[in-house]
């Protein structure tokens, strides 16, 4: 629901007792223009809200941000949200390829689930503090775990996670969060 109102969409709910449920979203859409007649649109239906853009207007470019998830709605979720905010995202779908492509990308926050198959989250943040390069050690890495048992938090910050935040991640709170790692030049 929250995804879908973030698109400008809603979400409409109906169920019978013994029959079942069913869900319809609607989401704001507008057709292509056509290249043989390019002044012509095809319009929503006139029950549909317009489509939020978030726009920026300052004279500032935002932080690069990798995102190491296995979950591809995860991946999807948080980078189509952080880039309504115009963060450059980057992203990385396991430790194998976080490791190949982070001195290439040298992304100023990594937001990195804990949980993955083979090198997990902690393994990783730990091999990215003992990085050569030293810029690279010392990024700002927001660990996002589902783990939420007493000491999970403090596990994450002994392995060198910066912060830490619990799944389902909230994404406004995020945002807060890599704002106070990240503060453009201006």
């Amino acid at each position: 629901r929250r995804l879908t109102e973030l698109h400008g969409g809603s979400v409409h709910a109906k169920s019978n007792f013994g029959e079942g449920s069913s869900f319809s979203i609607v989401l704001p859409w507008v057709a292509p223009q056509t290249e043989r007649d390019p002044g012509s649109q095809i319009k929503p239906p006139s029950h549909t809200k317009p489509l939020l853009v978030y726009e920026n207007n300052e004279d500032y470019s935002q932080a690069d941000i990798m995102i190491v998830d296995d979950n591809e709605v995860n991946i999807q979720m948080i980078s189509d949200y952080l880039s309504m905010q115009k963060y450059n995202i980057f992203t990385a779908r396991n430790g194998w390829e976080f490791l190949e492509t982070v001195s290439k990308i040298r992304p100023q926050i990594i937001l990195m689930d804990i949980q993955m198959p083979g090198l997990d989250g902690l393994t990783l943040i730990s091999r990215l503090r003992n990085h050569p390069d030293s810029r690279i050690a010392n990024t700002p890495v927001i660990a996002m775990t589902a783990l939420a048992m007493p000491g999970d938090r403090e596990k994450c910050l002994a392995a060198g996670a910066t912060e830490y935040v619990c799944k389902p991640v909230k994404l406004k709170e995020l945002v807060n969060i890599i704002t106070n790692f990240y503060s453009p030049s201006i």
